[in-house]
């Protein structure tokens, strides 16, 4: 399940930055490695020309490696700026570096839970993951050149047995449930700078067509035009306030959008601001129904091709999964494609949705 060297994303923005972190917040994510994280997934980066190494990925394995092959966690050069930005967005997507070969990455899961897989999923699919990391390994002007000699693979059987075991874990482990509304205490400039610092993280690692997705729950209150318009989160999660769905006195909407949206790396920016906020194994979602949730974990699993196959037979030509999952509710067409999954035998994806299957009923 090789990413193709240079491909493109359909969703995002051509040039991305990485979004700053603080050293605090970096040093947090690192004191929990031993303590939380059992699960590994290797990520390979490897470029398709072999030596000799343009002067800009000799200097970046000097930076990184100063002459070794493998390095730990405990050994990672503290005063590289490569290093401390790799791990600053590893760790926005959920996953602390436990090692780092010349031709080899080697995670530990940050967050315990699927919901960084769904994520590192999703980006690496769409090239997006790819194109973050040229940003910390490349300089400006040779970016497009590293994404070009490129490629990315994710083992198959390995995330498979990772999915496997926390989808168990998960199921075997009761939630923590906080019966505190998440709340902001003091002025409206505070819930004016969580939707400014989520908006800015969304962007760079989420998908504003999922959140469209997400705000069809609340067509009641909000025009399927405004959410077809709405050009950012910030945008979005400011119809949910007009329509007083999200307020300074209860957030919650908000957290959940995130947690079902896979961005974990926000847990310690939403508790600067909401104290209240006790992280993402404690609450349970109750703003979105089953079948919206039920949906977007859909959007995660699916593959491009499954993605195309679906347009084909709807015939929607959609911009990636979340529009295409849109067009197709908003056709009322979902219970027929939950049969057409069942008939290609596609059982994994069928089980999400079986519950719009009437003839299983």
């Amino acid at each position: 399940m090789s990413q193709a060297a240079g491909s493109s994303s359909t969703t995002g923005r051509e040039s991305e930055e990485i979004p700053s972190i603080s050293e605090t917040t970096t040093n947090v994510r690192r004191s929990t490695i031993r303590e939380k994280l059992p699960y590994i997934l290797t990520l390979h980066l490897k470029r398709t020309k072999g030596p000799p190494h343009p002067q800009y990925v000799v200097d970046m394995f000097e930076d990184i490696f100063s002459g070794k092959d493998v390095i730990h966690a405990e050994n990672l050069p503290e005063k590289s700026d490569t290093v401390k930005k790799l791990v600053q967005v590893m760790g926005d997507i959920g996953f602390t570096i436990d090692s780092l070969k010349h031709k080899c990455i080697s995670f530990y899961l940050c967050v315990l839970h699927l919901r960084s897989l769904f994520l590192i999923w999703s980006l690496y699919n769409n090239g997006r993951l790819l194109r973050l990391l040229s940003q910390v390994l490349a300089p400006e002007e040779h970016q497009s050149e590293f994404i070009s000699q490129c490629t990315l693979l994710i083992e198959q059987q390995q995330y498979e047995q990772v999915f496997k075991s926390m989808q168990l874990n998960e199921v075997s482990t009761p939630r923590l449930t906080s019966p505190i509304t998440p709340s902001i205490q003091h002025s409206t400039e505070n819930l004016e700078k969580l939707l400014v610092d989520v908006n800015l993280f969304w962007e760079k690692y989420g998908n504003v067509n999922l959140l469209k997705l997400l705000l069809w729950e609340f067509q009641r209150k909000i025009a399927l035009t405004a959410i077809q318009n709405g050009k950012d989160a910030h945008c979005l999660f400011n119809m949910l306030v007009g329509a007083g769905i999200l307020r300074q006195s209860d957030v919650t909407v908000l957290i959940e959008a995130v947690y079902l949206g896979s961005l974990l790396g926000l847990d310690l920016t939403i508790q600067e601001i909401v104290p209240s906020f006790k992280g993402f194994d404690h609450f349970e979602v109750c703003k979105f129904s089953k079948h919206r949730q039920n949906l977007i974990d859909f959007g995660f699993i699916i593959s491009n091709e499954t993605i195309k196959l679906i347009g084909r037979l709807y015939s929607v030509e959609p911009e990636d999964q979340w529009d295409l999952i849109f067009k197709i509710e908003r056709k009322g067409k979902l219970p027929d494609l939950v049969k057409e999954l069942k008939k290609k035998n596609m059982l994994e994806e069928y089980n999400i949705l079986k519950s719009l299957d009437n003839s299983a009923q």
